[in-house]
């Protein structure tokens, strides 16, 4: 049982446990608010990969960085037991590169001019070499793809390629969930300190924190502030893709920004579903017929009927999440960083308006607006100039059908 839920004539009157359940043994309590923030975190992630799938698919010209190992590509290019196709390759390569091909031995160091010559050999047998023959993208990608006949042409010979020079090459899907899993690694462990300590310096009385140093590490029990998880995500987002840039080619900084902002709004969600039960971020007193009675709410004020603005604010986002997710769906070209300043202006002015329902969460309380305004601004702010710049470089077209 999660609690009691109770509907009367003017109020709802809601007491759940912040405890899911409690590991045998060990007596560990897990909480609603630790599992809904986990199961949020993973959705993003399972989104984000698919989303760099389908920006990989799309733009499948090989990088150096594809390439696992030169030396294995050149043994299985010496190779005459890969058929039609390899050999097809293989004999629009200039003389240079046969001769390279032919006489390098392991003791010899591949130069960076045979790898540039060999990766633009590769791309251009992408767009002009031979059938590759049938090959059905539905089985090895999983689902259908929309792409133009040339473009699906030309992502099958990049299959067949992975397939032939199997060990040679990263393929798609495993360059999409390394690189996934890596920046998720990331940004999990960013986006929790960031909003840990966010929530610690503006929302609480650090000295108590001081006090007793070992409650800054129980997010579990809540306490994360947005802003410092927006912060500090965007921060390990930069620094991965700095670090990785080799690897993640074609896919930059502000790519990988647009799918994980897109996808975070799910977890954004979840965790103000973890909120409401934690019985946290609590709404102003109204007389509204749905508004709710908390059974221990976090201020301590008891019998108050309350905004149940935790659903307001959750349900929100995930509309934002569907709106977007159409458009990304719907349209083949959309400018970089459309999809990052576009969610950071509407998903924080939505977060600005909601904060009208809200009782003030910080020890630091203003007059006239909450903390969590305050905060908010200067990324509306920066969303709406980004904005700005994206619709003057896509020409005032920042989504379209076809490709600009």
């Amino acid at each position: 049982m999660i609690g009691k839920l109770d509907m009367f004539l003017n109020y709802i009157y809601f007491d759940p446990s912040p405890i899911f359940f409690t590991i045998p043994g060990i007596n560990w309590p897990v909480a609603w608010y630790g599992l809904l923030f986990a199961f949020g975190v993973y959705l993003t992630y399972l989104g984000t990969r698919k989303l760099c799938r389908e920006f990989f698919l799309e733009r499948h010209q090989f990088f150096e960085g594809d390439i696992i190992s030169f030396e294995r590509l050149i043994m299985s290019l010496r190779d005459d037991k890969h058929g039609k196709f390899l050999e097809s390759f293989k004999s629009t390569l200039s003389n240079d590169l046969k001769t390279y091909i032919d006489s390098w031995n392991c003791h010899t160091e591949i130069t960076l001019g045979f790898k540039e010559q060999i990766v633009k050999a590769f791309n251009q047998f992408l767009e002009t070499g031979e059938d590759p023959g049938q090959i059905d993208i539905l089985t090895v990608y999983g689902k259908a793809i929309e792409l133009s006949p040339l473009k699906k042409e030309s992502l099958k010979r990049r299959f067949r390629f992975e397939m032939l020079l199997k060990g040679s090459f990263v393929s798609l899907k495993e360059k999409a969930e390394q690189i996934c899993e890596k920046i998720m690694f990331h940004v999990v462990w960013a986006v929790t300190l960031g909003a840990r300590l966010a929530h610690i310096v503006f929302y609480e009385n650090l000295t108590t924190y001081l006090a007793n140093p070992s409650r800054i590490f129980k997010v579990w029990e809540g306490g994360l502030a947005s802003h410092g998880a927006f912060l500090f995500g965007v921060l390990a987002v930069l620094f991965f893709m700095n670090r990785y840039k080799k690897s993640a080619r074609p896919l930059k900084c502000i790519d990988m920004l647009d799918a994980i902002f897109l996808m975070s709004f799910v977890a954004f969600f979840f965790i103000r579903i973890g909120n409401l039960i934690n019985q946290e971020i609590l709404g102003i007193e109204t007389t509204v017929s749905w508004g709710v009675v908390f059974g221990h709410p976090a201020d301590g004020v008891f019998g108050a009927i309350r905004h149940p603005v935790q659903i307001y604010e959750a349900f929100s986002y995930l509309f934002v999440w569907v709106v977007f997710y159409k458009i990304r769906k719907k349209y083949l070209f959309i400018t970089p960083g459309f999809m990052t300043f576009s969610l950071c202006s509407v998903g924080l002015s939505l977060r600005f308006f909601w904060e009208f329902f809200k009782i003030e969460q910080s020890a630091h309380a203003l007059s006239y607006l909450t903390m969590g305004q305050i905060l908010t601004m200067p990324g509306i702010l920066i969303g709406l100039y980004g904005l700005i710049k994206v619709y003057k470089k896509s020409k005032r077209r920042p989504f379209s059908k076809t490709a600009l």
